[in-house]
């Protein structure tokens, strides 16, 4: 009987330690990356490549947090399917390290400076690993690759709905008072779920959007894994990574998309909802490259009309009593 138990505890202690390190790595990662671009910022910028230090950032920041999304993916995801107590432990992990950040932030006031931004960074690497974790977990409920396309649009209809006439726009306002007002007194809630990156040369670090808009985007990932169908831009694609168990360049679509809505609200000044657009170049680009994701049946037309209807019927509706 005891030997037969060994091998078991020795697989539970590698199923654990499977998925657990990875998760470390992403923490690790993403503290690295801030730690180099909060040294650049000891560097004076002038001339032609000022302009160009936020989009480097942005730029730089989603990379790297793709990178830690395929690490998840590639080695974290199958420890967690096998057994499912780890990922409820990591969402208390995520909870504690939260409740930390929240800790620091508003009781100790670091907010901004050295501190300010390796809090900030804390945070928002913990955020990632939450949204990876809900992901995963919810990528498991689809039975088709055609179902993409009415999650698409109603995440992208109700997105639109909330920035424009619901909760997210309320949100968008106390974040944006806060920050208007050089972030005196205690930040609103909303501003511990957004993600924050480093720039060069600012002393606190800059909000690009919402824990919600990765969590999508970590699902569309997971989704093209559990299909075995690529999203990538370049690279083997997400799949033939999992498939190897190595790790390669992995550029998603989606990341792309974001990336656009983020510097679009940069350049315009105005926010814009960035989930409609994120997930606007995933399905054109998934429409075009997997036919599966094309073979829509009659439900899922109908899902895709109901929830339009009911959401823009919200939208209107949210629109004119705004007025």
């Amino acid at each position: 009987m005891e030997n037969q138990t060994t091998p078991r505890r020795g697989r539970v202690v590698n199923t654990v330690l499977s998925a657990a390190v990875p998760v470390l790595a992403m923490y690790l990662l993403w503290l690295a990356a801030v730690a180099v671009v909060l040294f650049m910022g000891s560097f004076r910028f002038s001339g032609f490549i000022l302009p160009l230090v936020v989009p480097f950032a942005v730029a730089l920041f989603l990379g790297v947090a793709a990178f830690a999304t395929e690490i998840f993916l590639v080695y974290a995801d199958d420890g967690l399917v096998e057994i499912p107590a780890i990922r409820a432990f990591l969402f208390l992990w995520t909870g504690a390290v939260a409740f930390g950040v929240y800790s620091l932030t508003v009781n100790w006031g670091f907010k901004t400076g050295f501190k300010g931004q390796a809090v900030a960074a804390l945070g928002t690497v913990n955020l990632l690993v939450f949204a990876c974790l809900c992901a995963t977990w919810m990528a498991a409920a689809l039975k088709k690759p055609s179902e993409l396309v009415p999650v698409c649009a109603v995440v992208a209809l109700a997105d639109l709905f909330s920035v424009l006439a619901g909760p997210t726009r309320e949100l968008a306002k106390d974040i944006a008072a806060y920050y208007e007002k050089g972030m005196e007194g205690p930040p609103p809630f909303s501003d511990f779920i957004l993600i924050k990156i480093p720039v060069p040369g600012l002393d606190a670090p800059m909000p690009l959007f919402g824990v919600s808009d990765w969590i999508i985007l970590a699902f569309l990932c997971s989704a093209m894994v559990r299909f075995g169908l690529s999203d990538s831009l370049a690279g083997p694609g997400i799949s033939g990574i999992k498939r190897k168990k190595r790790l390669a360049l992995y550029a998603p679509v989606a990341v792309l998309g974001l990336g656009f809505a983020v510097l679009a609200a940069q350049v315009s000044g105005m926010f814009l909802p960035a989930l409609p657009i994120m997930v606007g170049f995933f399905l054109v680009h998934s429409l075009w490259a997997n036919e599966a994701v094309r073979r829509l049946d009659a439900r899922e037309w109908r899902l895709i009309a109901g929830f339009s209807v009911v959401l823009l019927t919200l939208l209107a509706a949210g629109l004119f009593m705004g007025s």
